[in-house]
């Protein structure tokens, strides 16, 4: 979690995130669930905290709901596809534990950006768009790092804000309540066909398409946001300065930045 108006460079949260995804190895008490480890990260204290969970006692039954999710192709009749998802239900299902790594100092970061264009390039440089012309309507981490997550929302994101959830899909990890405790939930995603399907916006159908990897601007005003969210897909972006300015005009005062990081992912793209 970063919080804005600290003072720290703008780039220290994504230094720390770049660490943290492509170095850290985790101590095996450490991990999140079956596969997957969850970091956060903190600008202000320099430091990278884990989120795992305890042992599930609800009954999968409770633990999961059915959802479709209606793809809507041009020219096509839309498609009804159902999907499982997770509710994150009951206290003693999943709680998440923080546990504090205070491995970096902000005074150690250089006074600029040591990344060059060649530092981002990829496998795979195909757009974007053609990677994901198909709707990937699946979770992309376990049940222990959703719900885990889930809780770690639910203690840091204060009732009655505005959140924005970018690199977003058809879920976005949220509590299932969140849709009527937050003013408004945004979200910008590279697939329309799966922002379509997300239920969680507020109002309905508050997303808007966006490549942030062809033009890195978030299409929101200044300071309108109380918490930008970006779950496992900060790794995939090769602007990534660019998009942590944009986001600091677009959060408020006192704003936070939340960016979980795991361990799998598409390597040809990230």
């Amino acid at each position: 979690t970063a919080t804005a108006g600290r003072g720290t460079p703008p780039y220290s949260a994504m230094l720390l995130l770049l660490t943290a995804a492509c170095a850290l190895k985790p101590p095996a008490a450490s991990v999140l669930s079956r596969r997957c480890f969850l970091f956060s990260t903190t600008a202000a204290s320099g430091s990278l905290a884990y989120t795992r969970p305890a042992v599930a006692a609800v009954p999968v039954g409770e633990r999961e709901e059915t959802t479709t999710c209606v793809i809507a192709v041009p020219g096509r009749e839309p498609v009804g596809v159902p999907r499982q998802r997770y509710t994150g239900a009951g206290d003693s299902s999943w709680i998440y534990q923080e546990k504090p790594l205070p491995l970096f100092s902000p005074d150690t970061f250089p006074d600029s950006w040591p990344y060059t264009l060649a530092d981002f390039q990829r496998i795979d440089e195909d757009p974007d768009t053609r990677f994901y012309r198909i709707p990937k309507l699946v979770y992309h981490i376990d049940e222990g790092a959703v719900c885990a997550l889930m809780r770690y929302y639910d203690k840091h994101i204060s009732d009655d804000s505005d959140v924005l959830d970018i690199c977003s899909s058809w879920i976005s990890h949220y509590p299932p309540d969140f849709p009527s405790r937050m003013r408004s939930i945004s979200g910008t995603g590279i697939s329309a066909l799966e922002l379509a399907c997300n239920d969680q916006f507020k109002p309905a159908g508050s997303f808007k398409q966006a490549d942030l990897n062809v033009k890195p601007v978030l299409p929101y005003p200044d300071r309108s946001m109380d918490v930008v969210t970006c779950v496992v897909s900060f790794d995939y972006l090769t602007k990534p300065l660019e998009v942590m300015r944009e986001i600091a005009r677009v959060l408020r005062p006192g704003g936070k930045l939340i960016l979980s990081q795991s361990n799998p992912f598409f390597f040809t793209k990230a």
